[in-house]
């Protein structure tokens, strides 16, 4: 009886901890120093040198990512291949979906400034809104000169939500396209 109630306590906590789309912080779009870029079904993490995030009204040196996710509003099916000492973190619980990566802080396999890693799902699917979660250690506040007031949250460990800042490439592309339209409608009125 004893061992039950350990085991479901156990549960109980390990399922208390578990990530889910209500676990991340929506910070509405990454900094430039935070790049994510998909081919087919692999995602391309990249941290820069200096990276910083704005967080809570506050920006942050960003010492390290320990977690990658593809987020999404509902459910998501899929099956991760696991990169070298990265754990598989998958759930439909909450009111989205997760699928992704995680790995210990202390682990050097963690994706470091100027460092990357690739993450590539062997399938995947979902429908809804898709964002990207990530786990990141935050360092000392840059905006903070006095510490009084602000920077409430450096060298703390944060799970955030949001999307990478569009490729000059990608940037292009939508304002060629949307020239078009444009030159299209003027064309109709005339």
């Amino acid at each position: 009886m004893k061992s039950l109630f350990a085991t479901l306590l156990v549960l109980g906590a390990a399922l208390g901890y578990a990530q889910q789309y209500s676990s991340f912080s929506n910070v509405g779009t990454f900094s430039p120093d935070i790049s994510i870029s998909q081919v087919g079904n692999s995602y391309t993490v990249a941290l820069a040198n200096n990276a910083t995030q704005t967080y809570a009204g506050d920006t942050y040196e960003v010492d390290y990512i320990i977690g990658f996710w593809v987020l999404s509003t509902q459910n998501i099916t899929a099956t991760n291949i696991n990169p070298s000492g990265w754990s598989t973190n998958n759930n439909n619980a909450g009111s989205g979906g997760i699928a992704g990566w995680s790995i210990g802080y202390q682990d050097s396999r963690r994706i470091d400034q100027g460092e990357s890693q690739v993450f590539t799902f062997s399938s995947f699917s979902t429908g809804g809104t898709k964002s990207f979660g990530l786990y990141v250690r935050f360092g000392e506040a840059l905006n903070c000169p006095d510490k009084n007031g602000c920077g409430d949250h450096a060298n703390e460990k944060k799970y955030i939500r949001g999307n990478p800042v569009p490729e000059p490439a990608t940037v292009f592309a939508l304002g060629l396209g949307a020239s078009a339209l444009l030159r299209r409608r003027l064309r109709n009125k005339n």
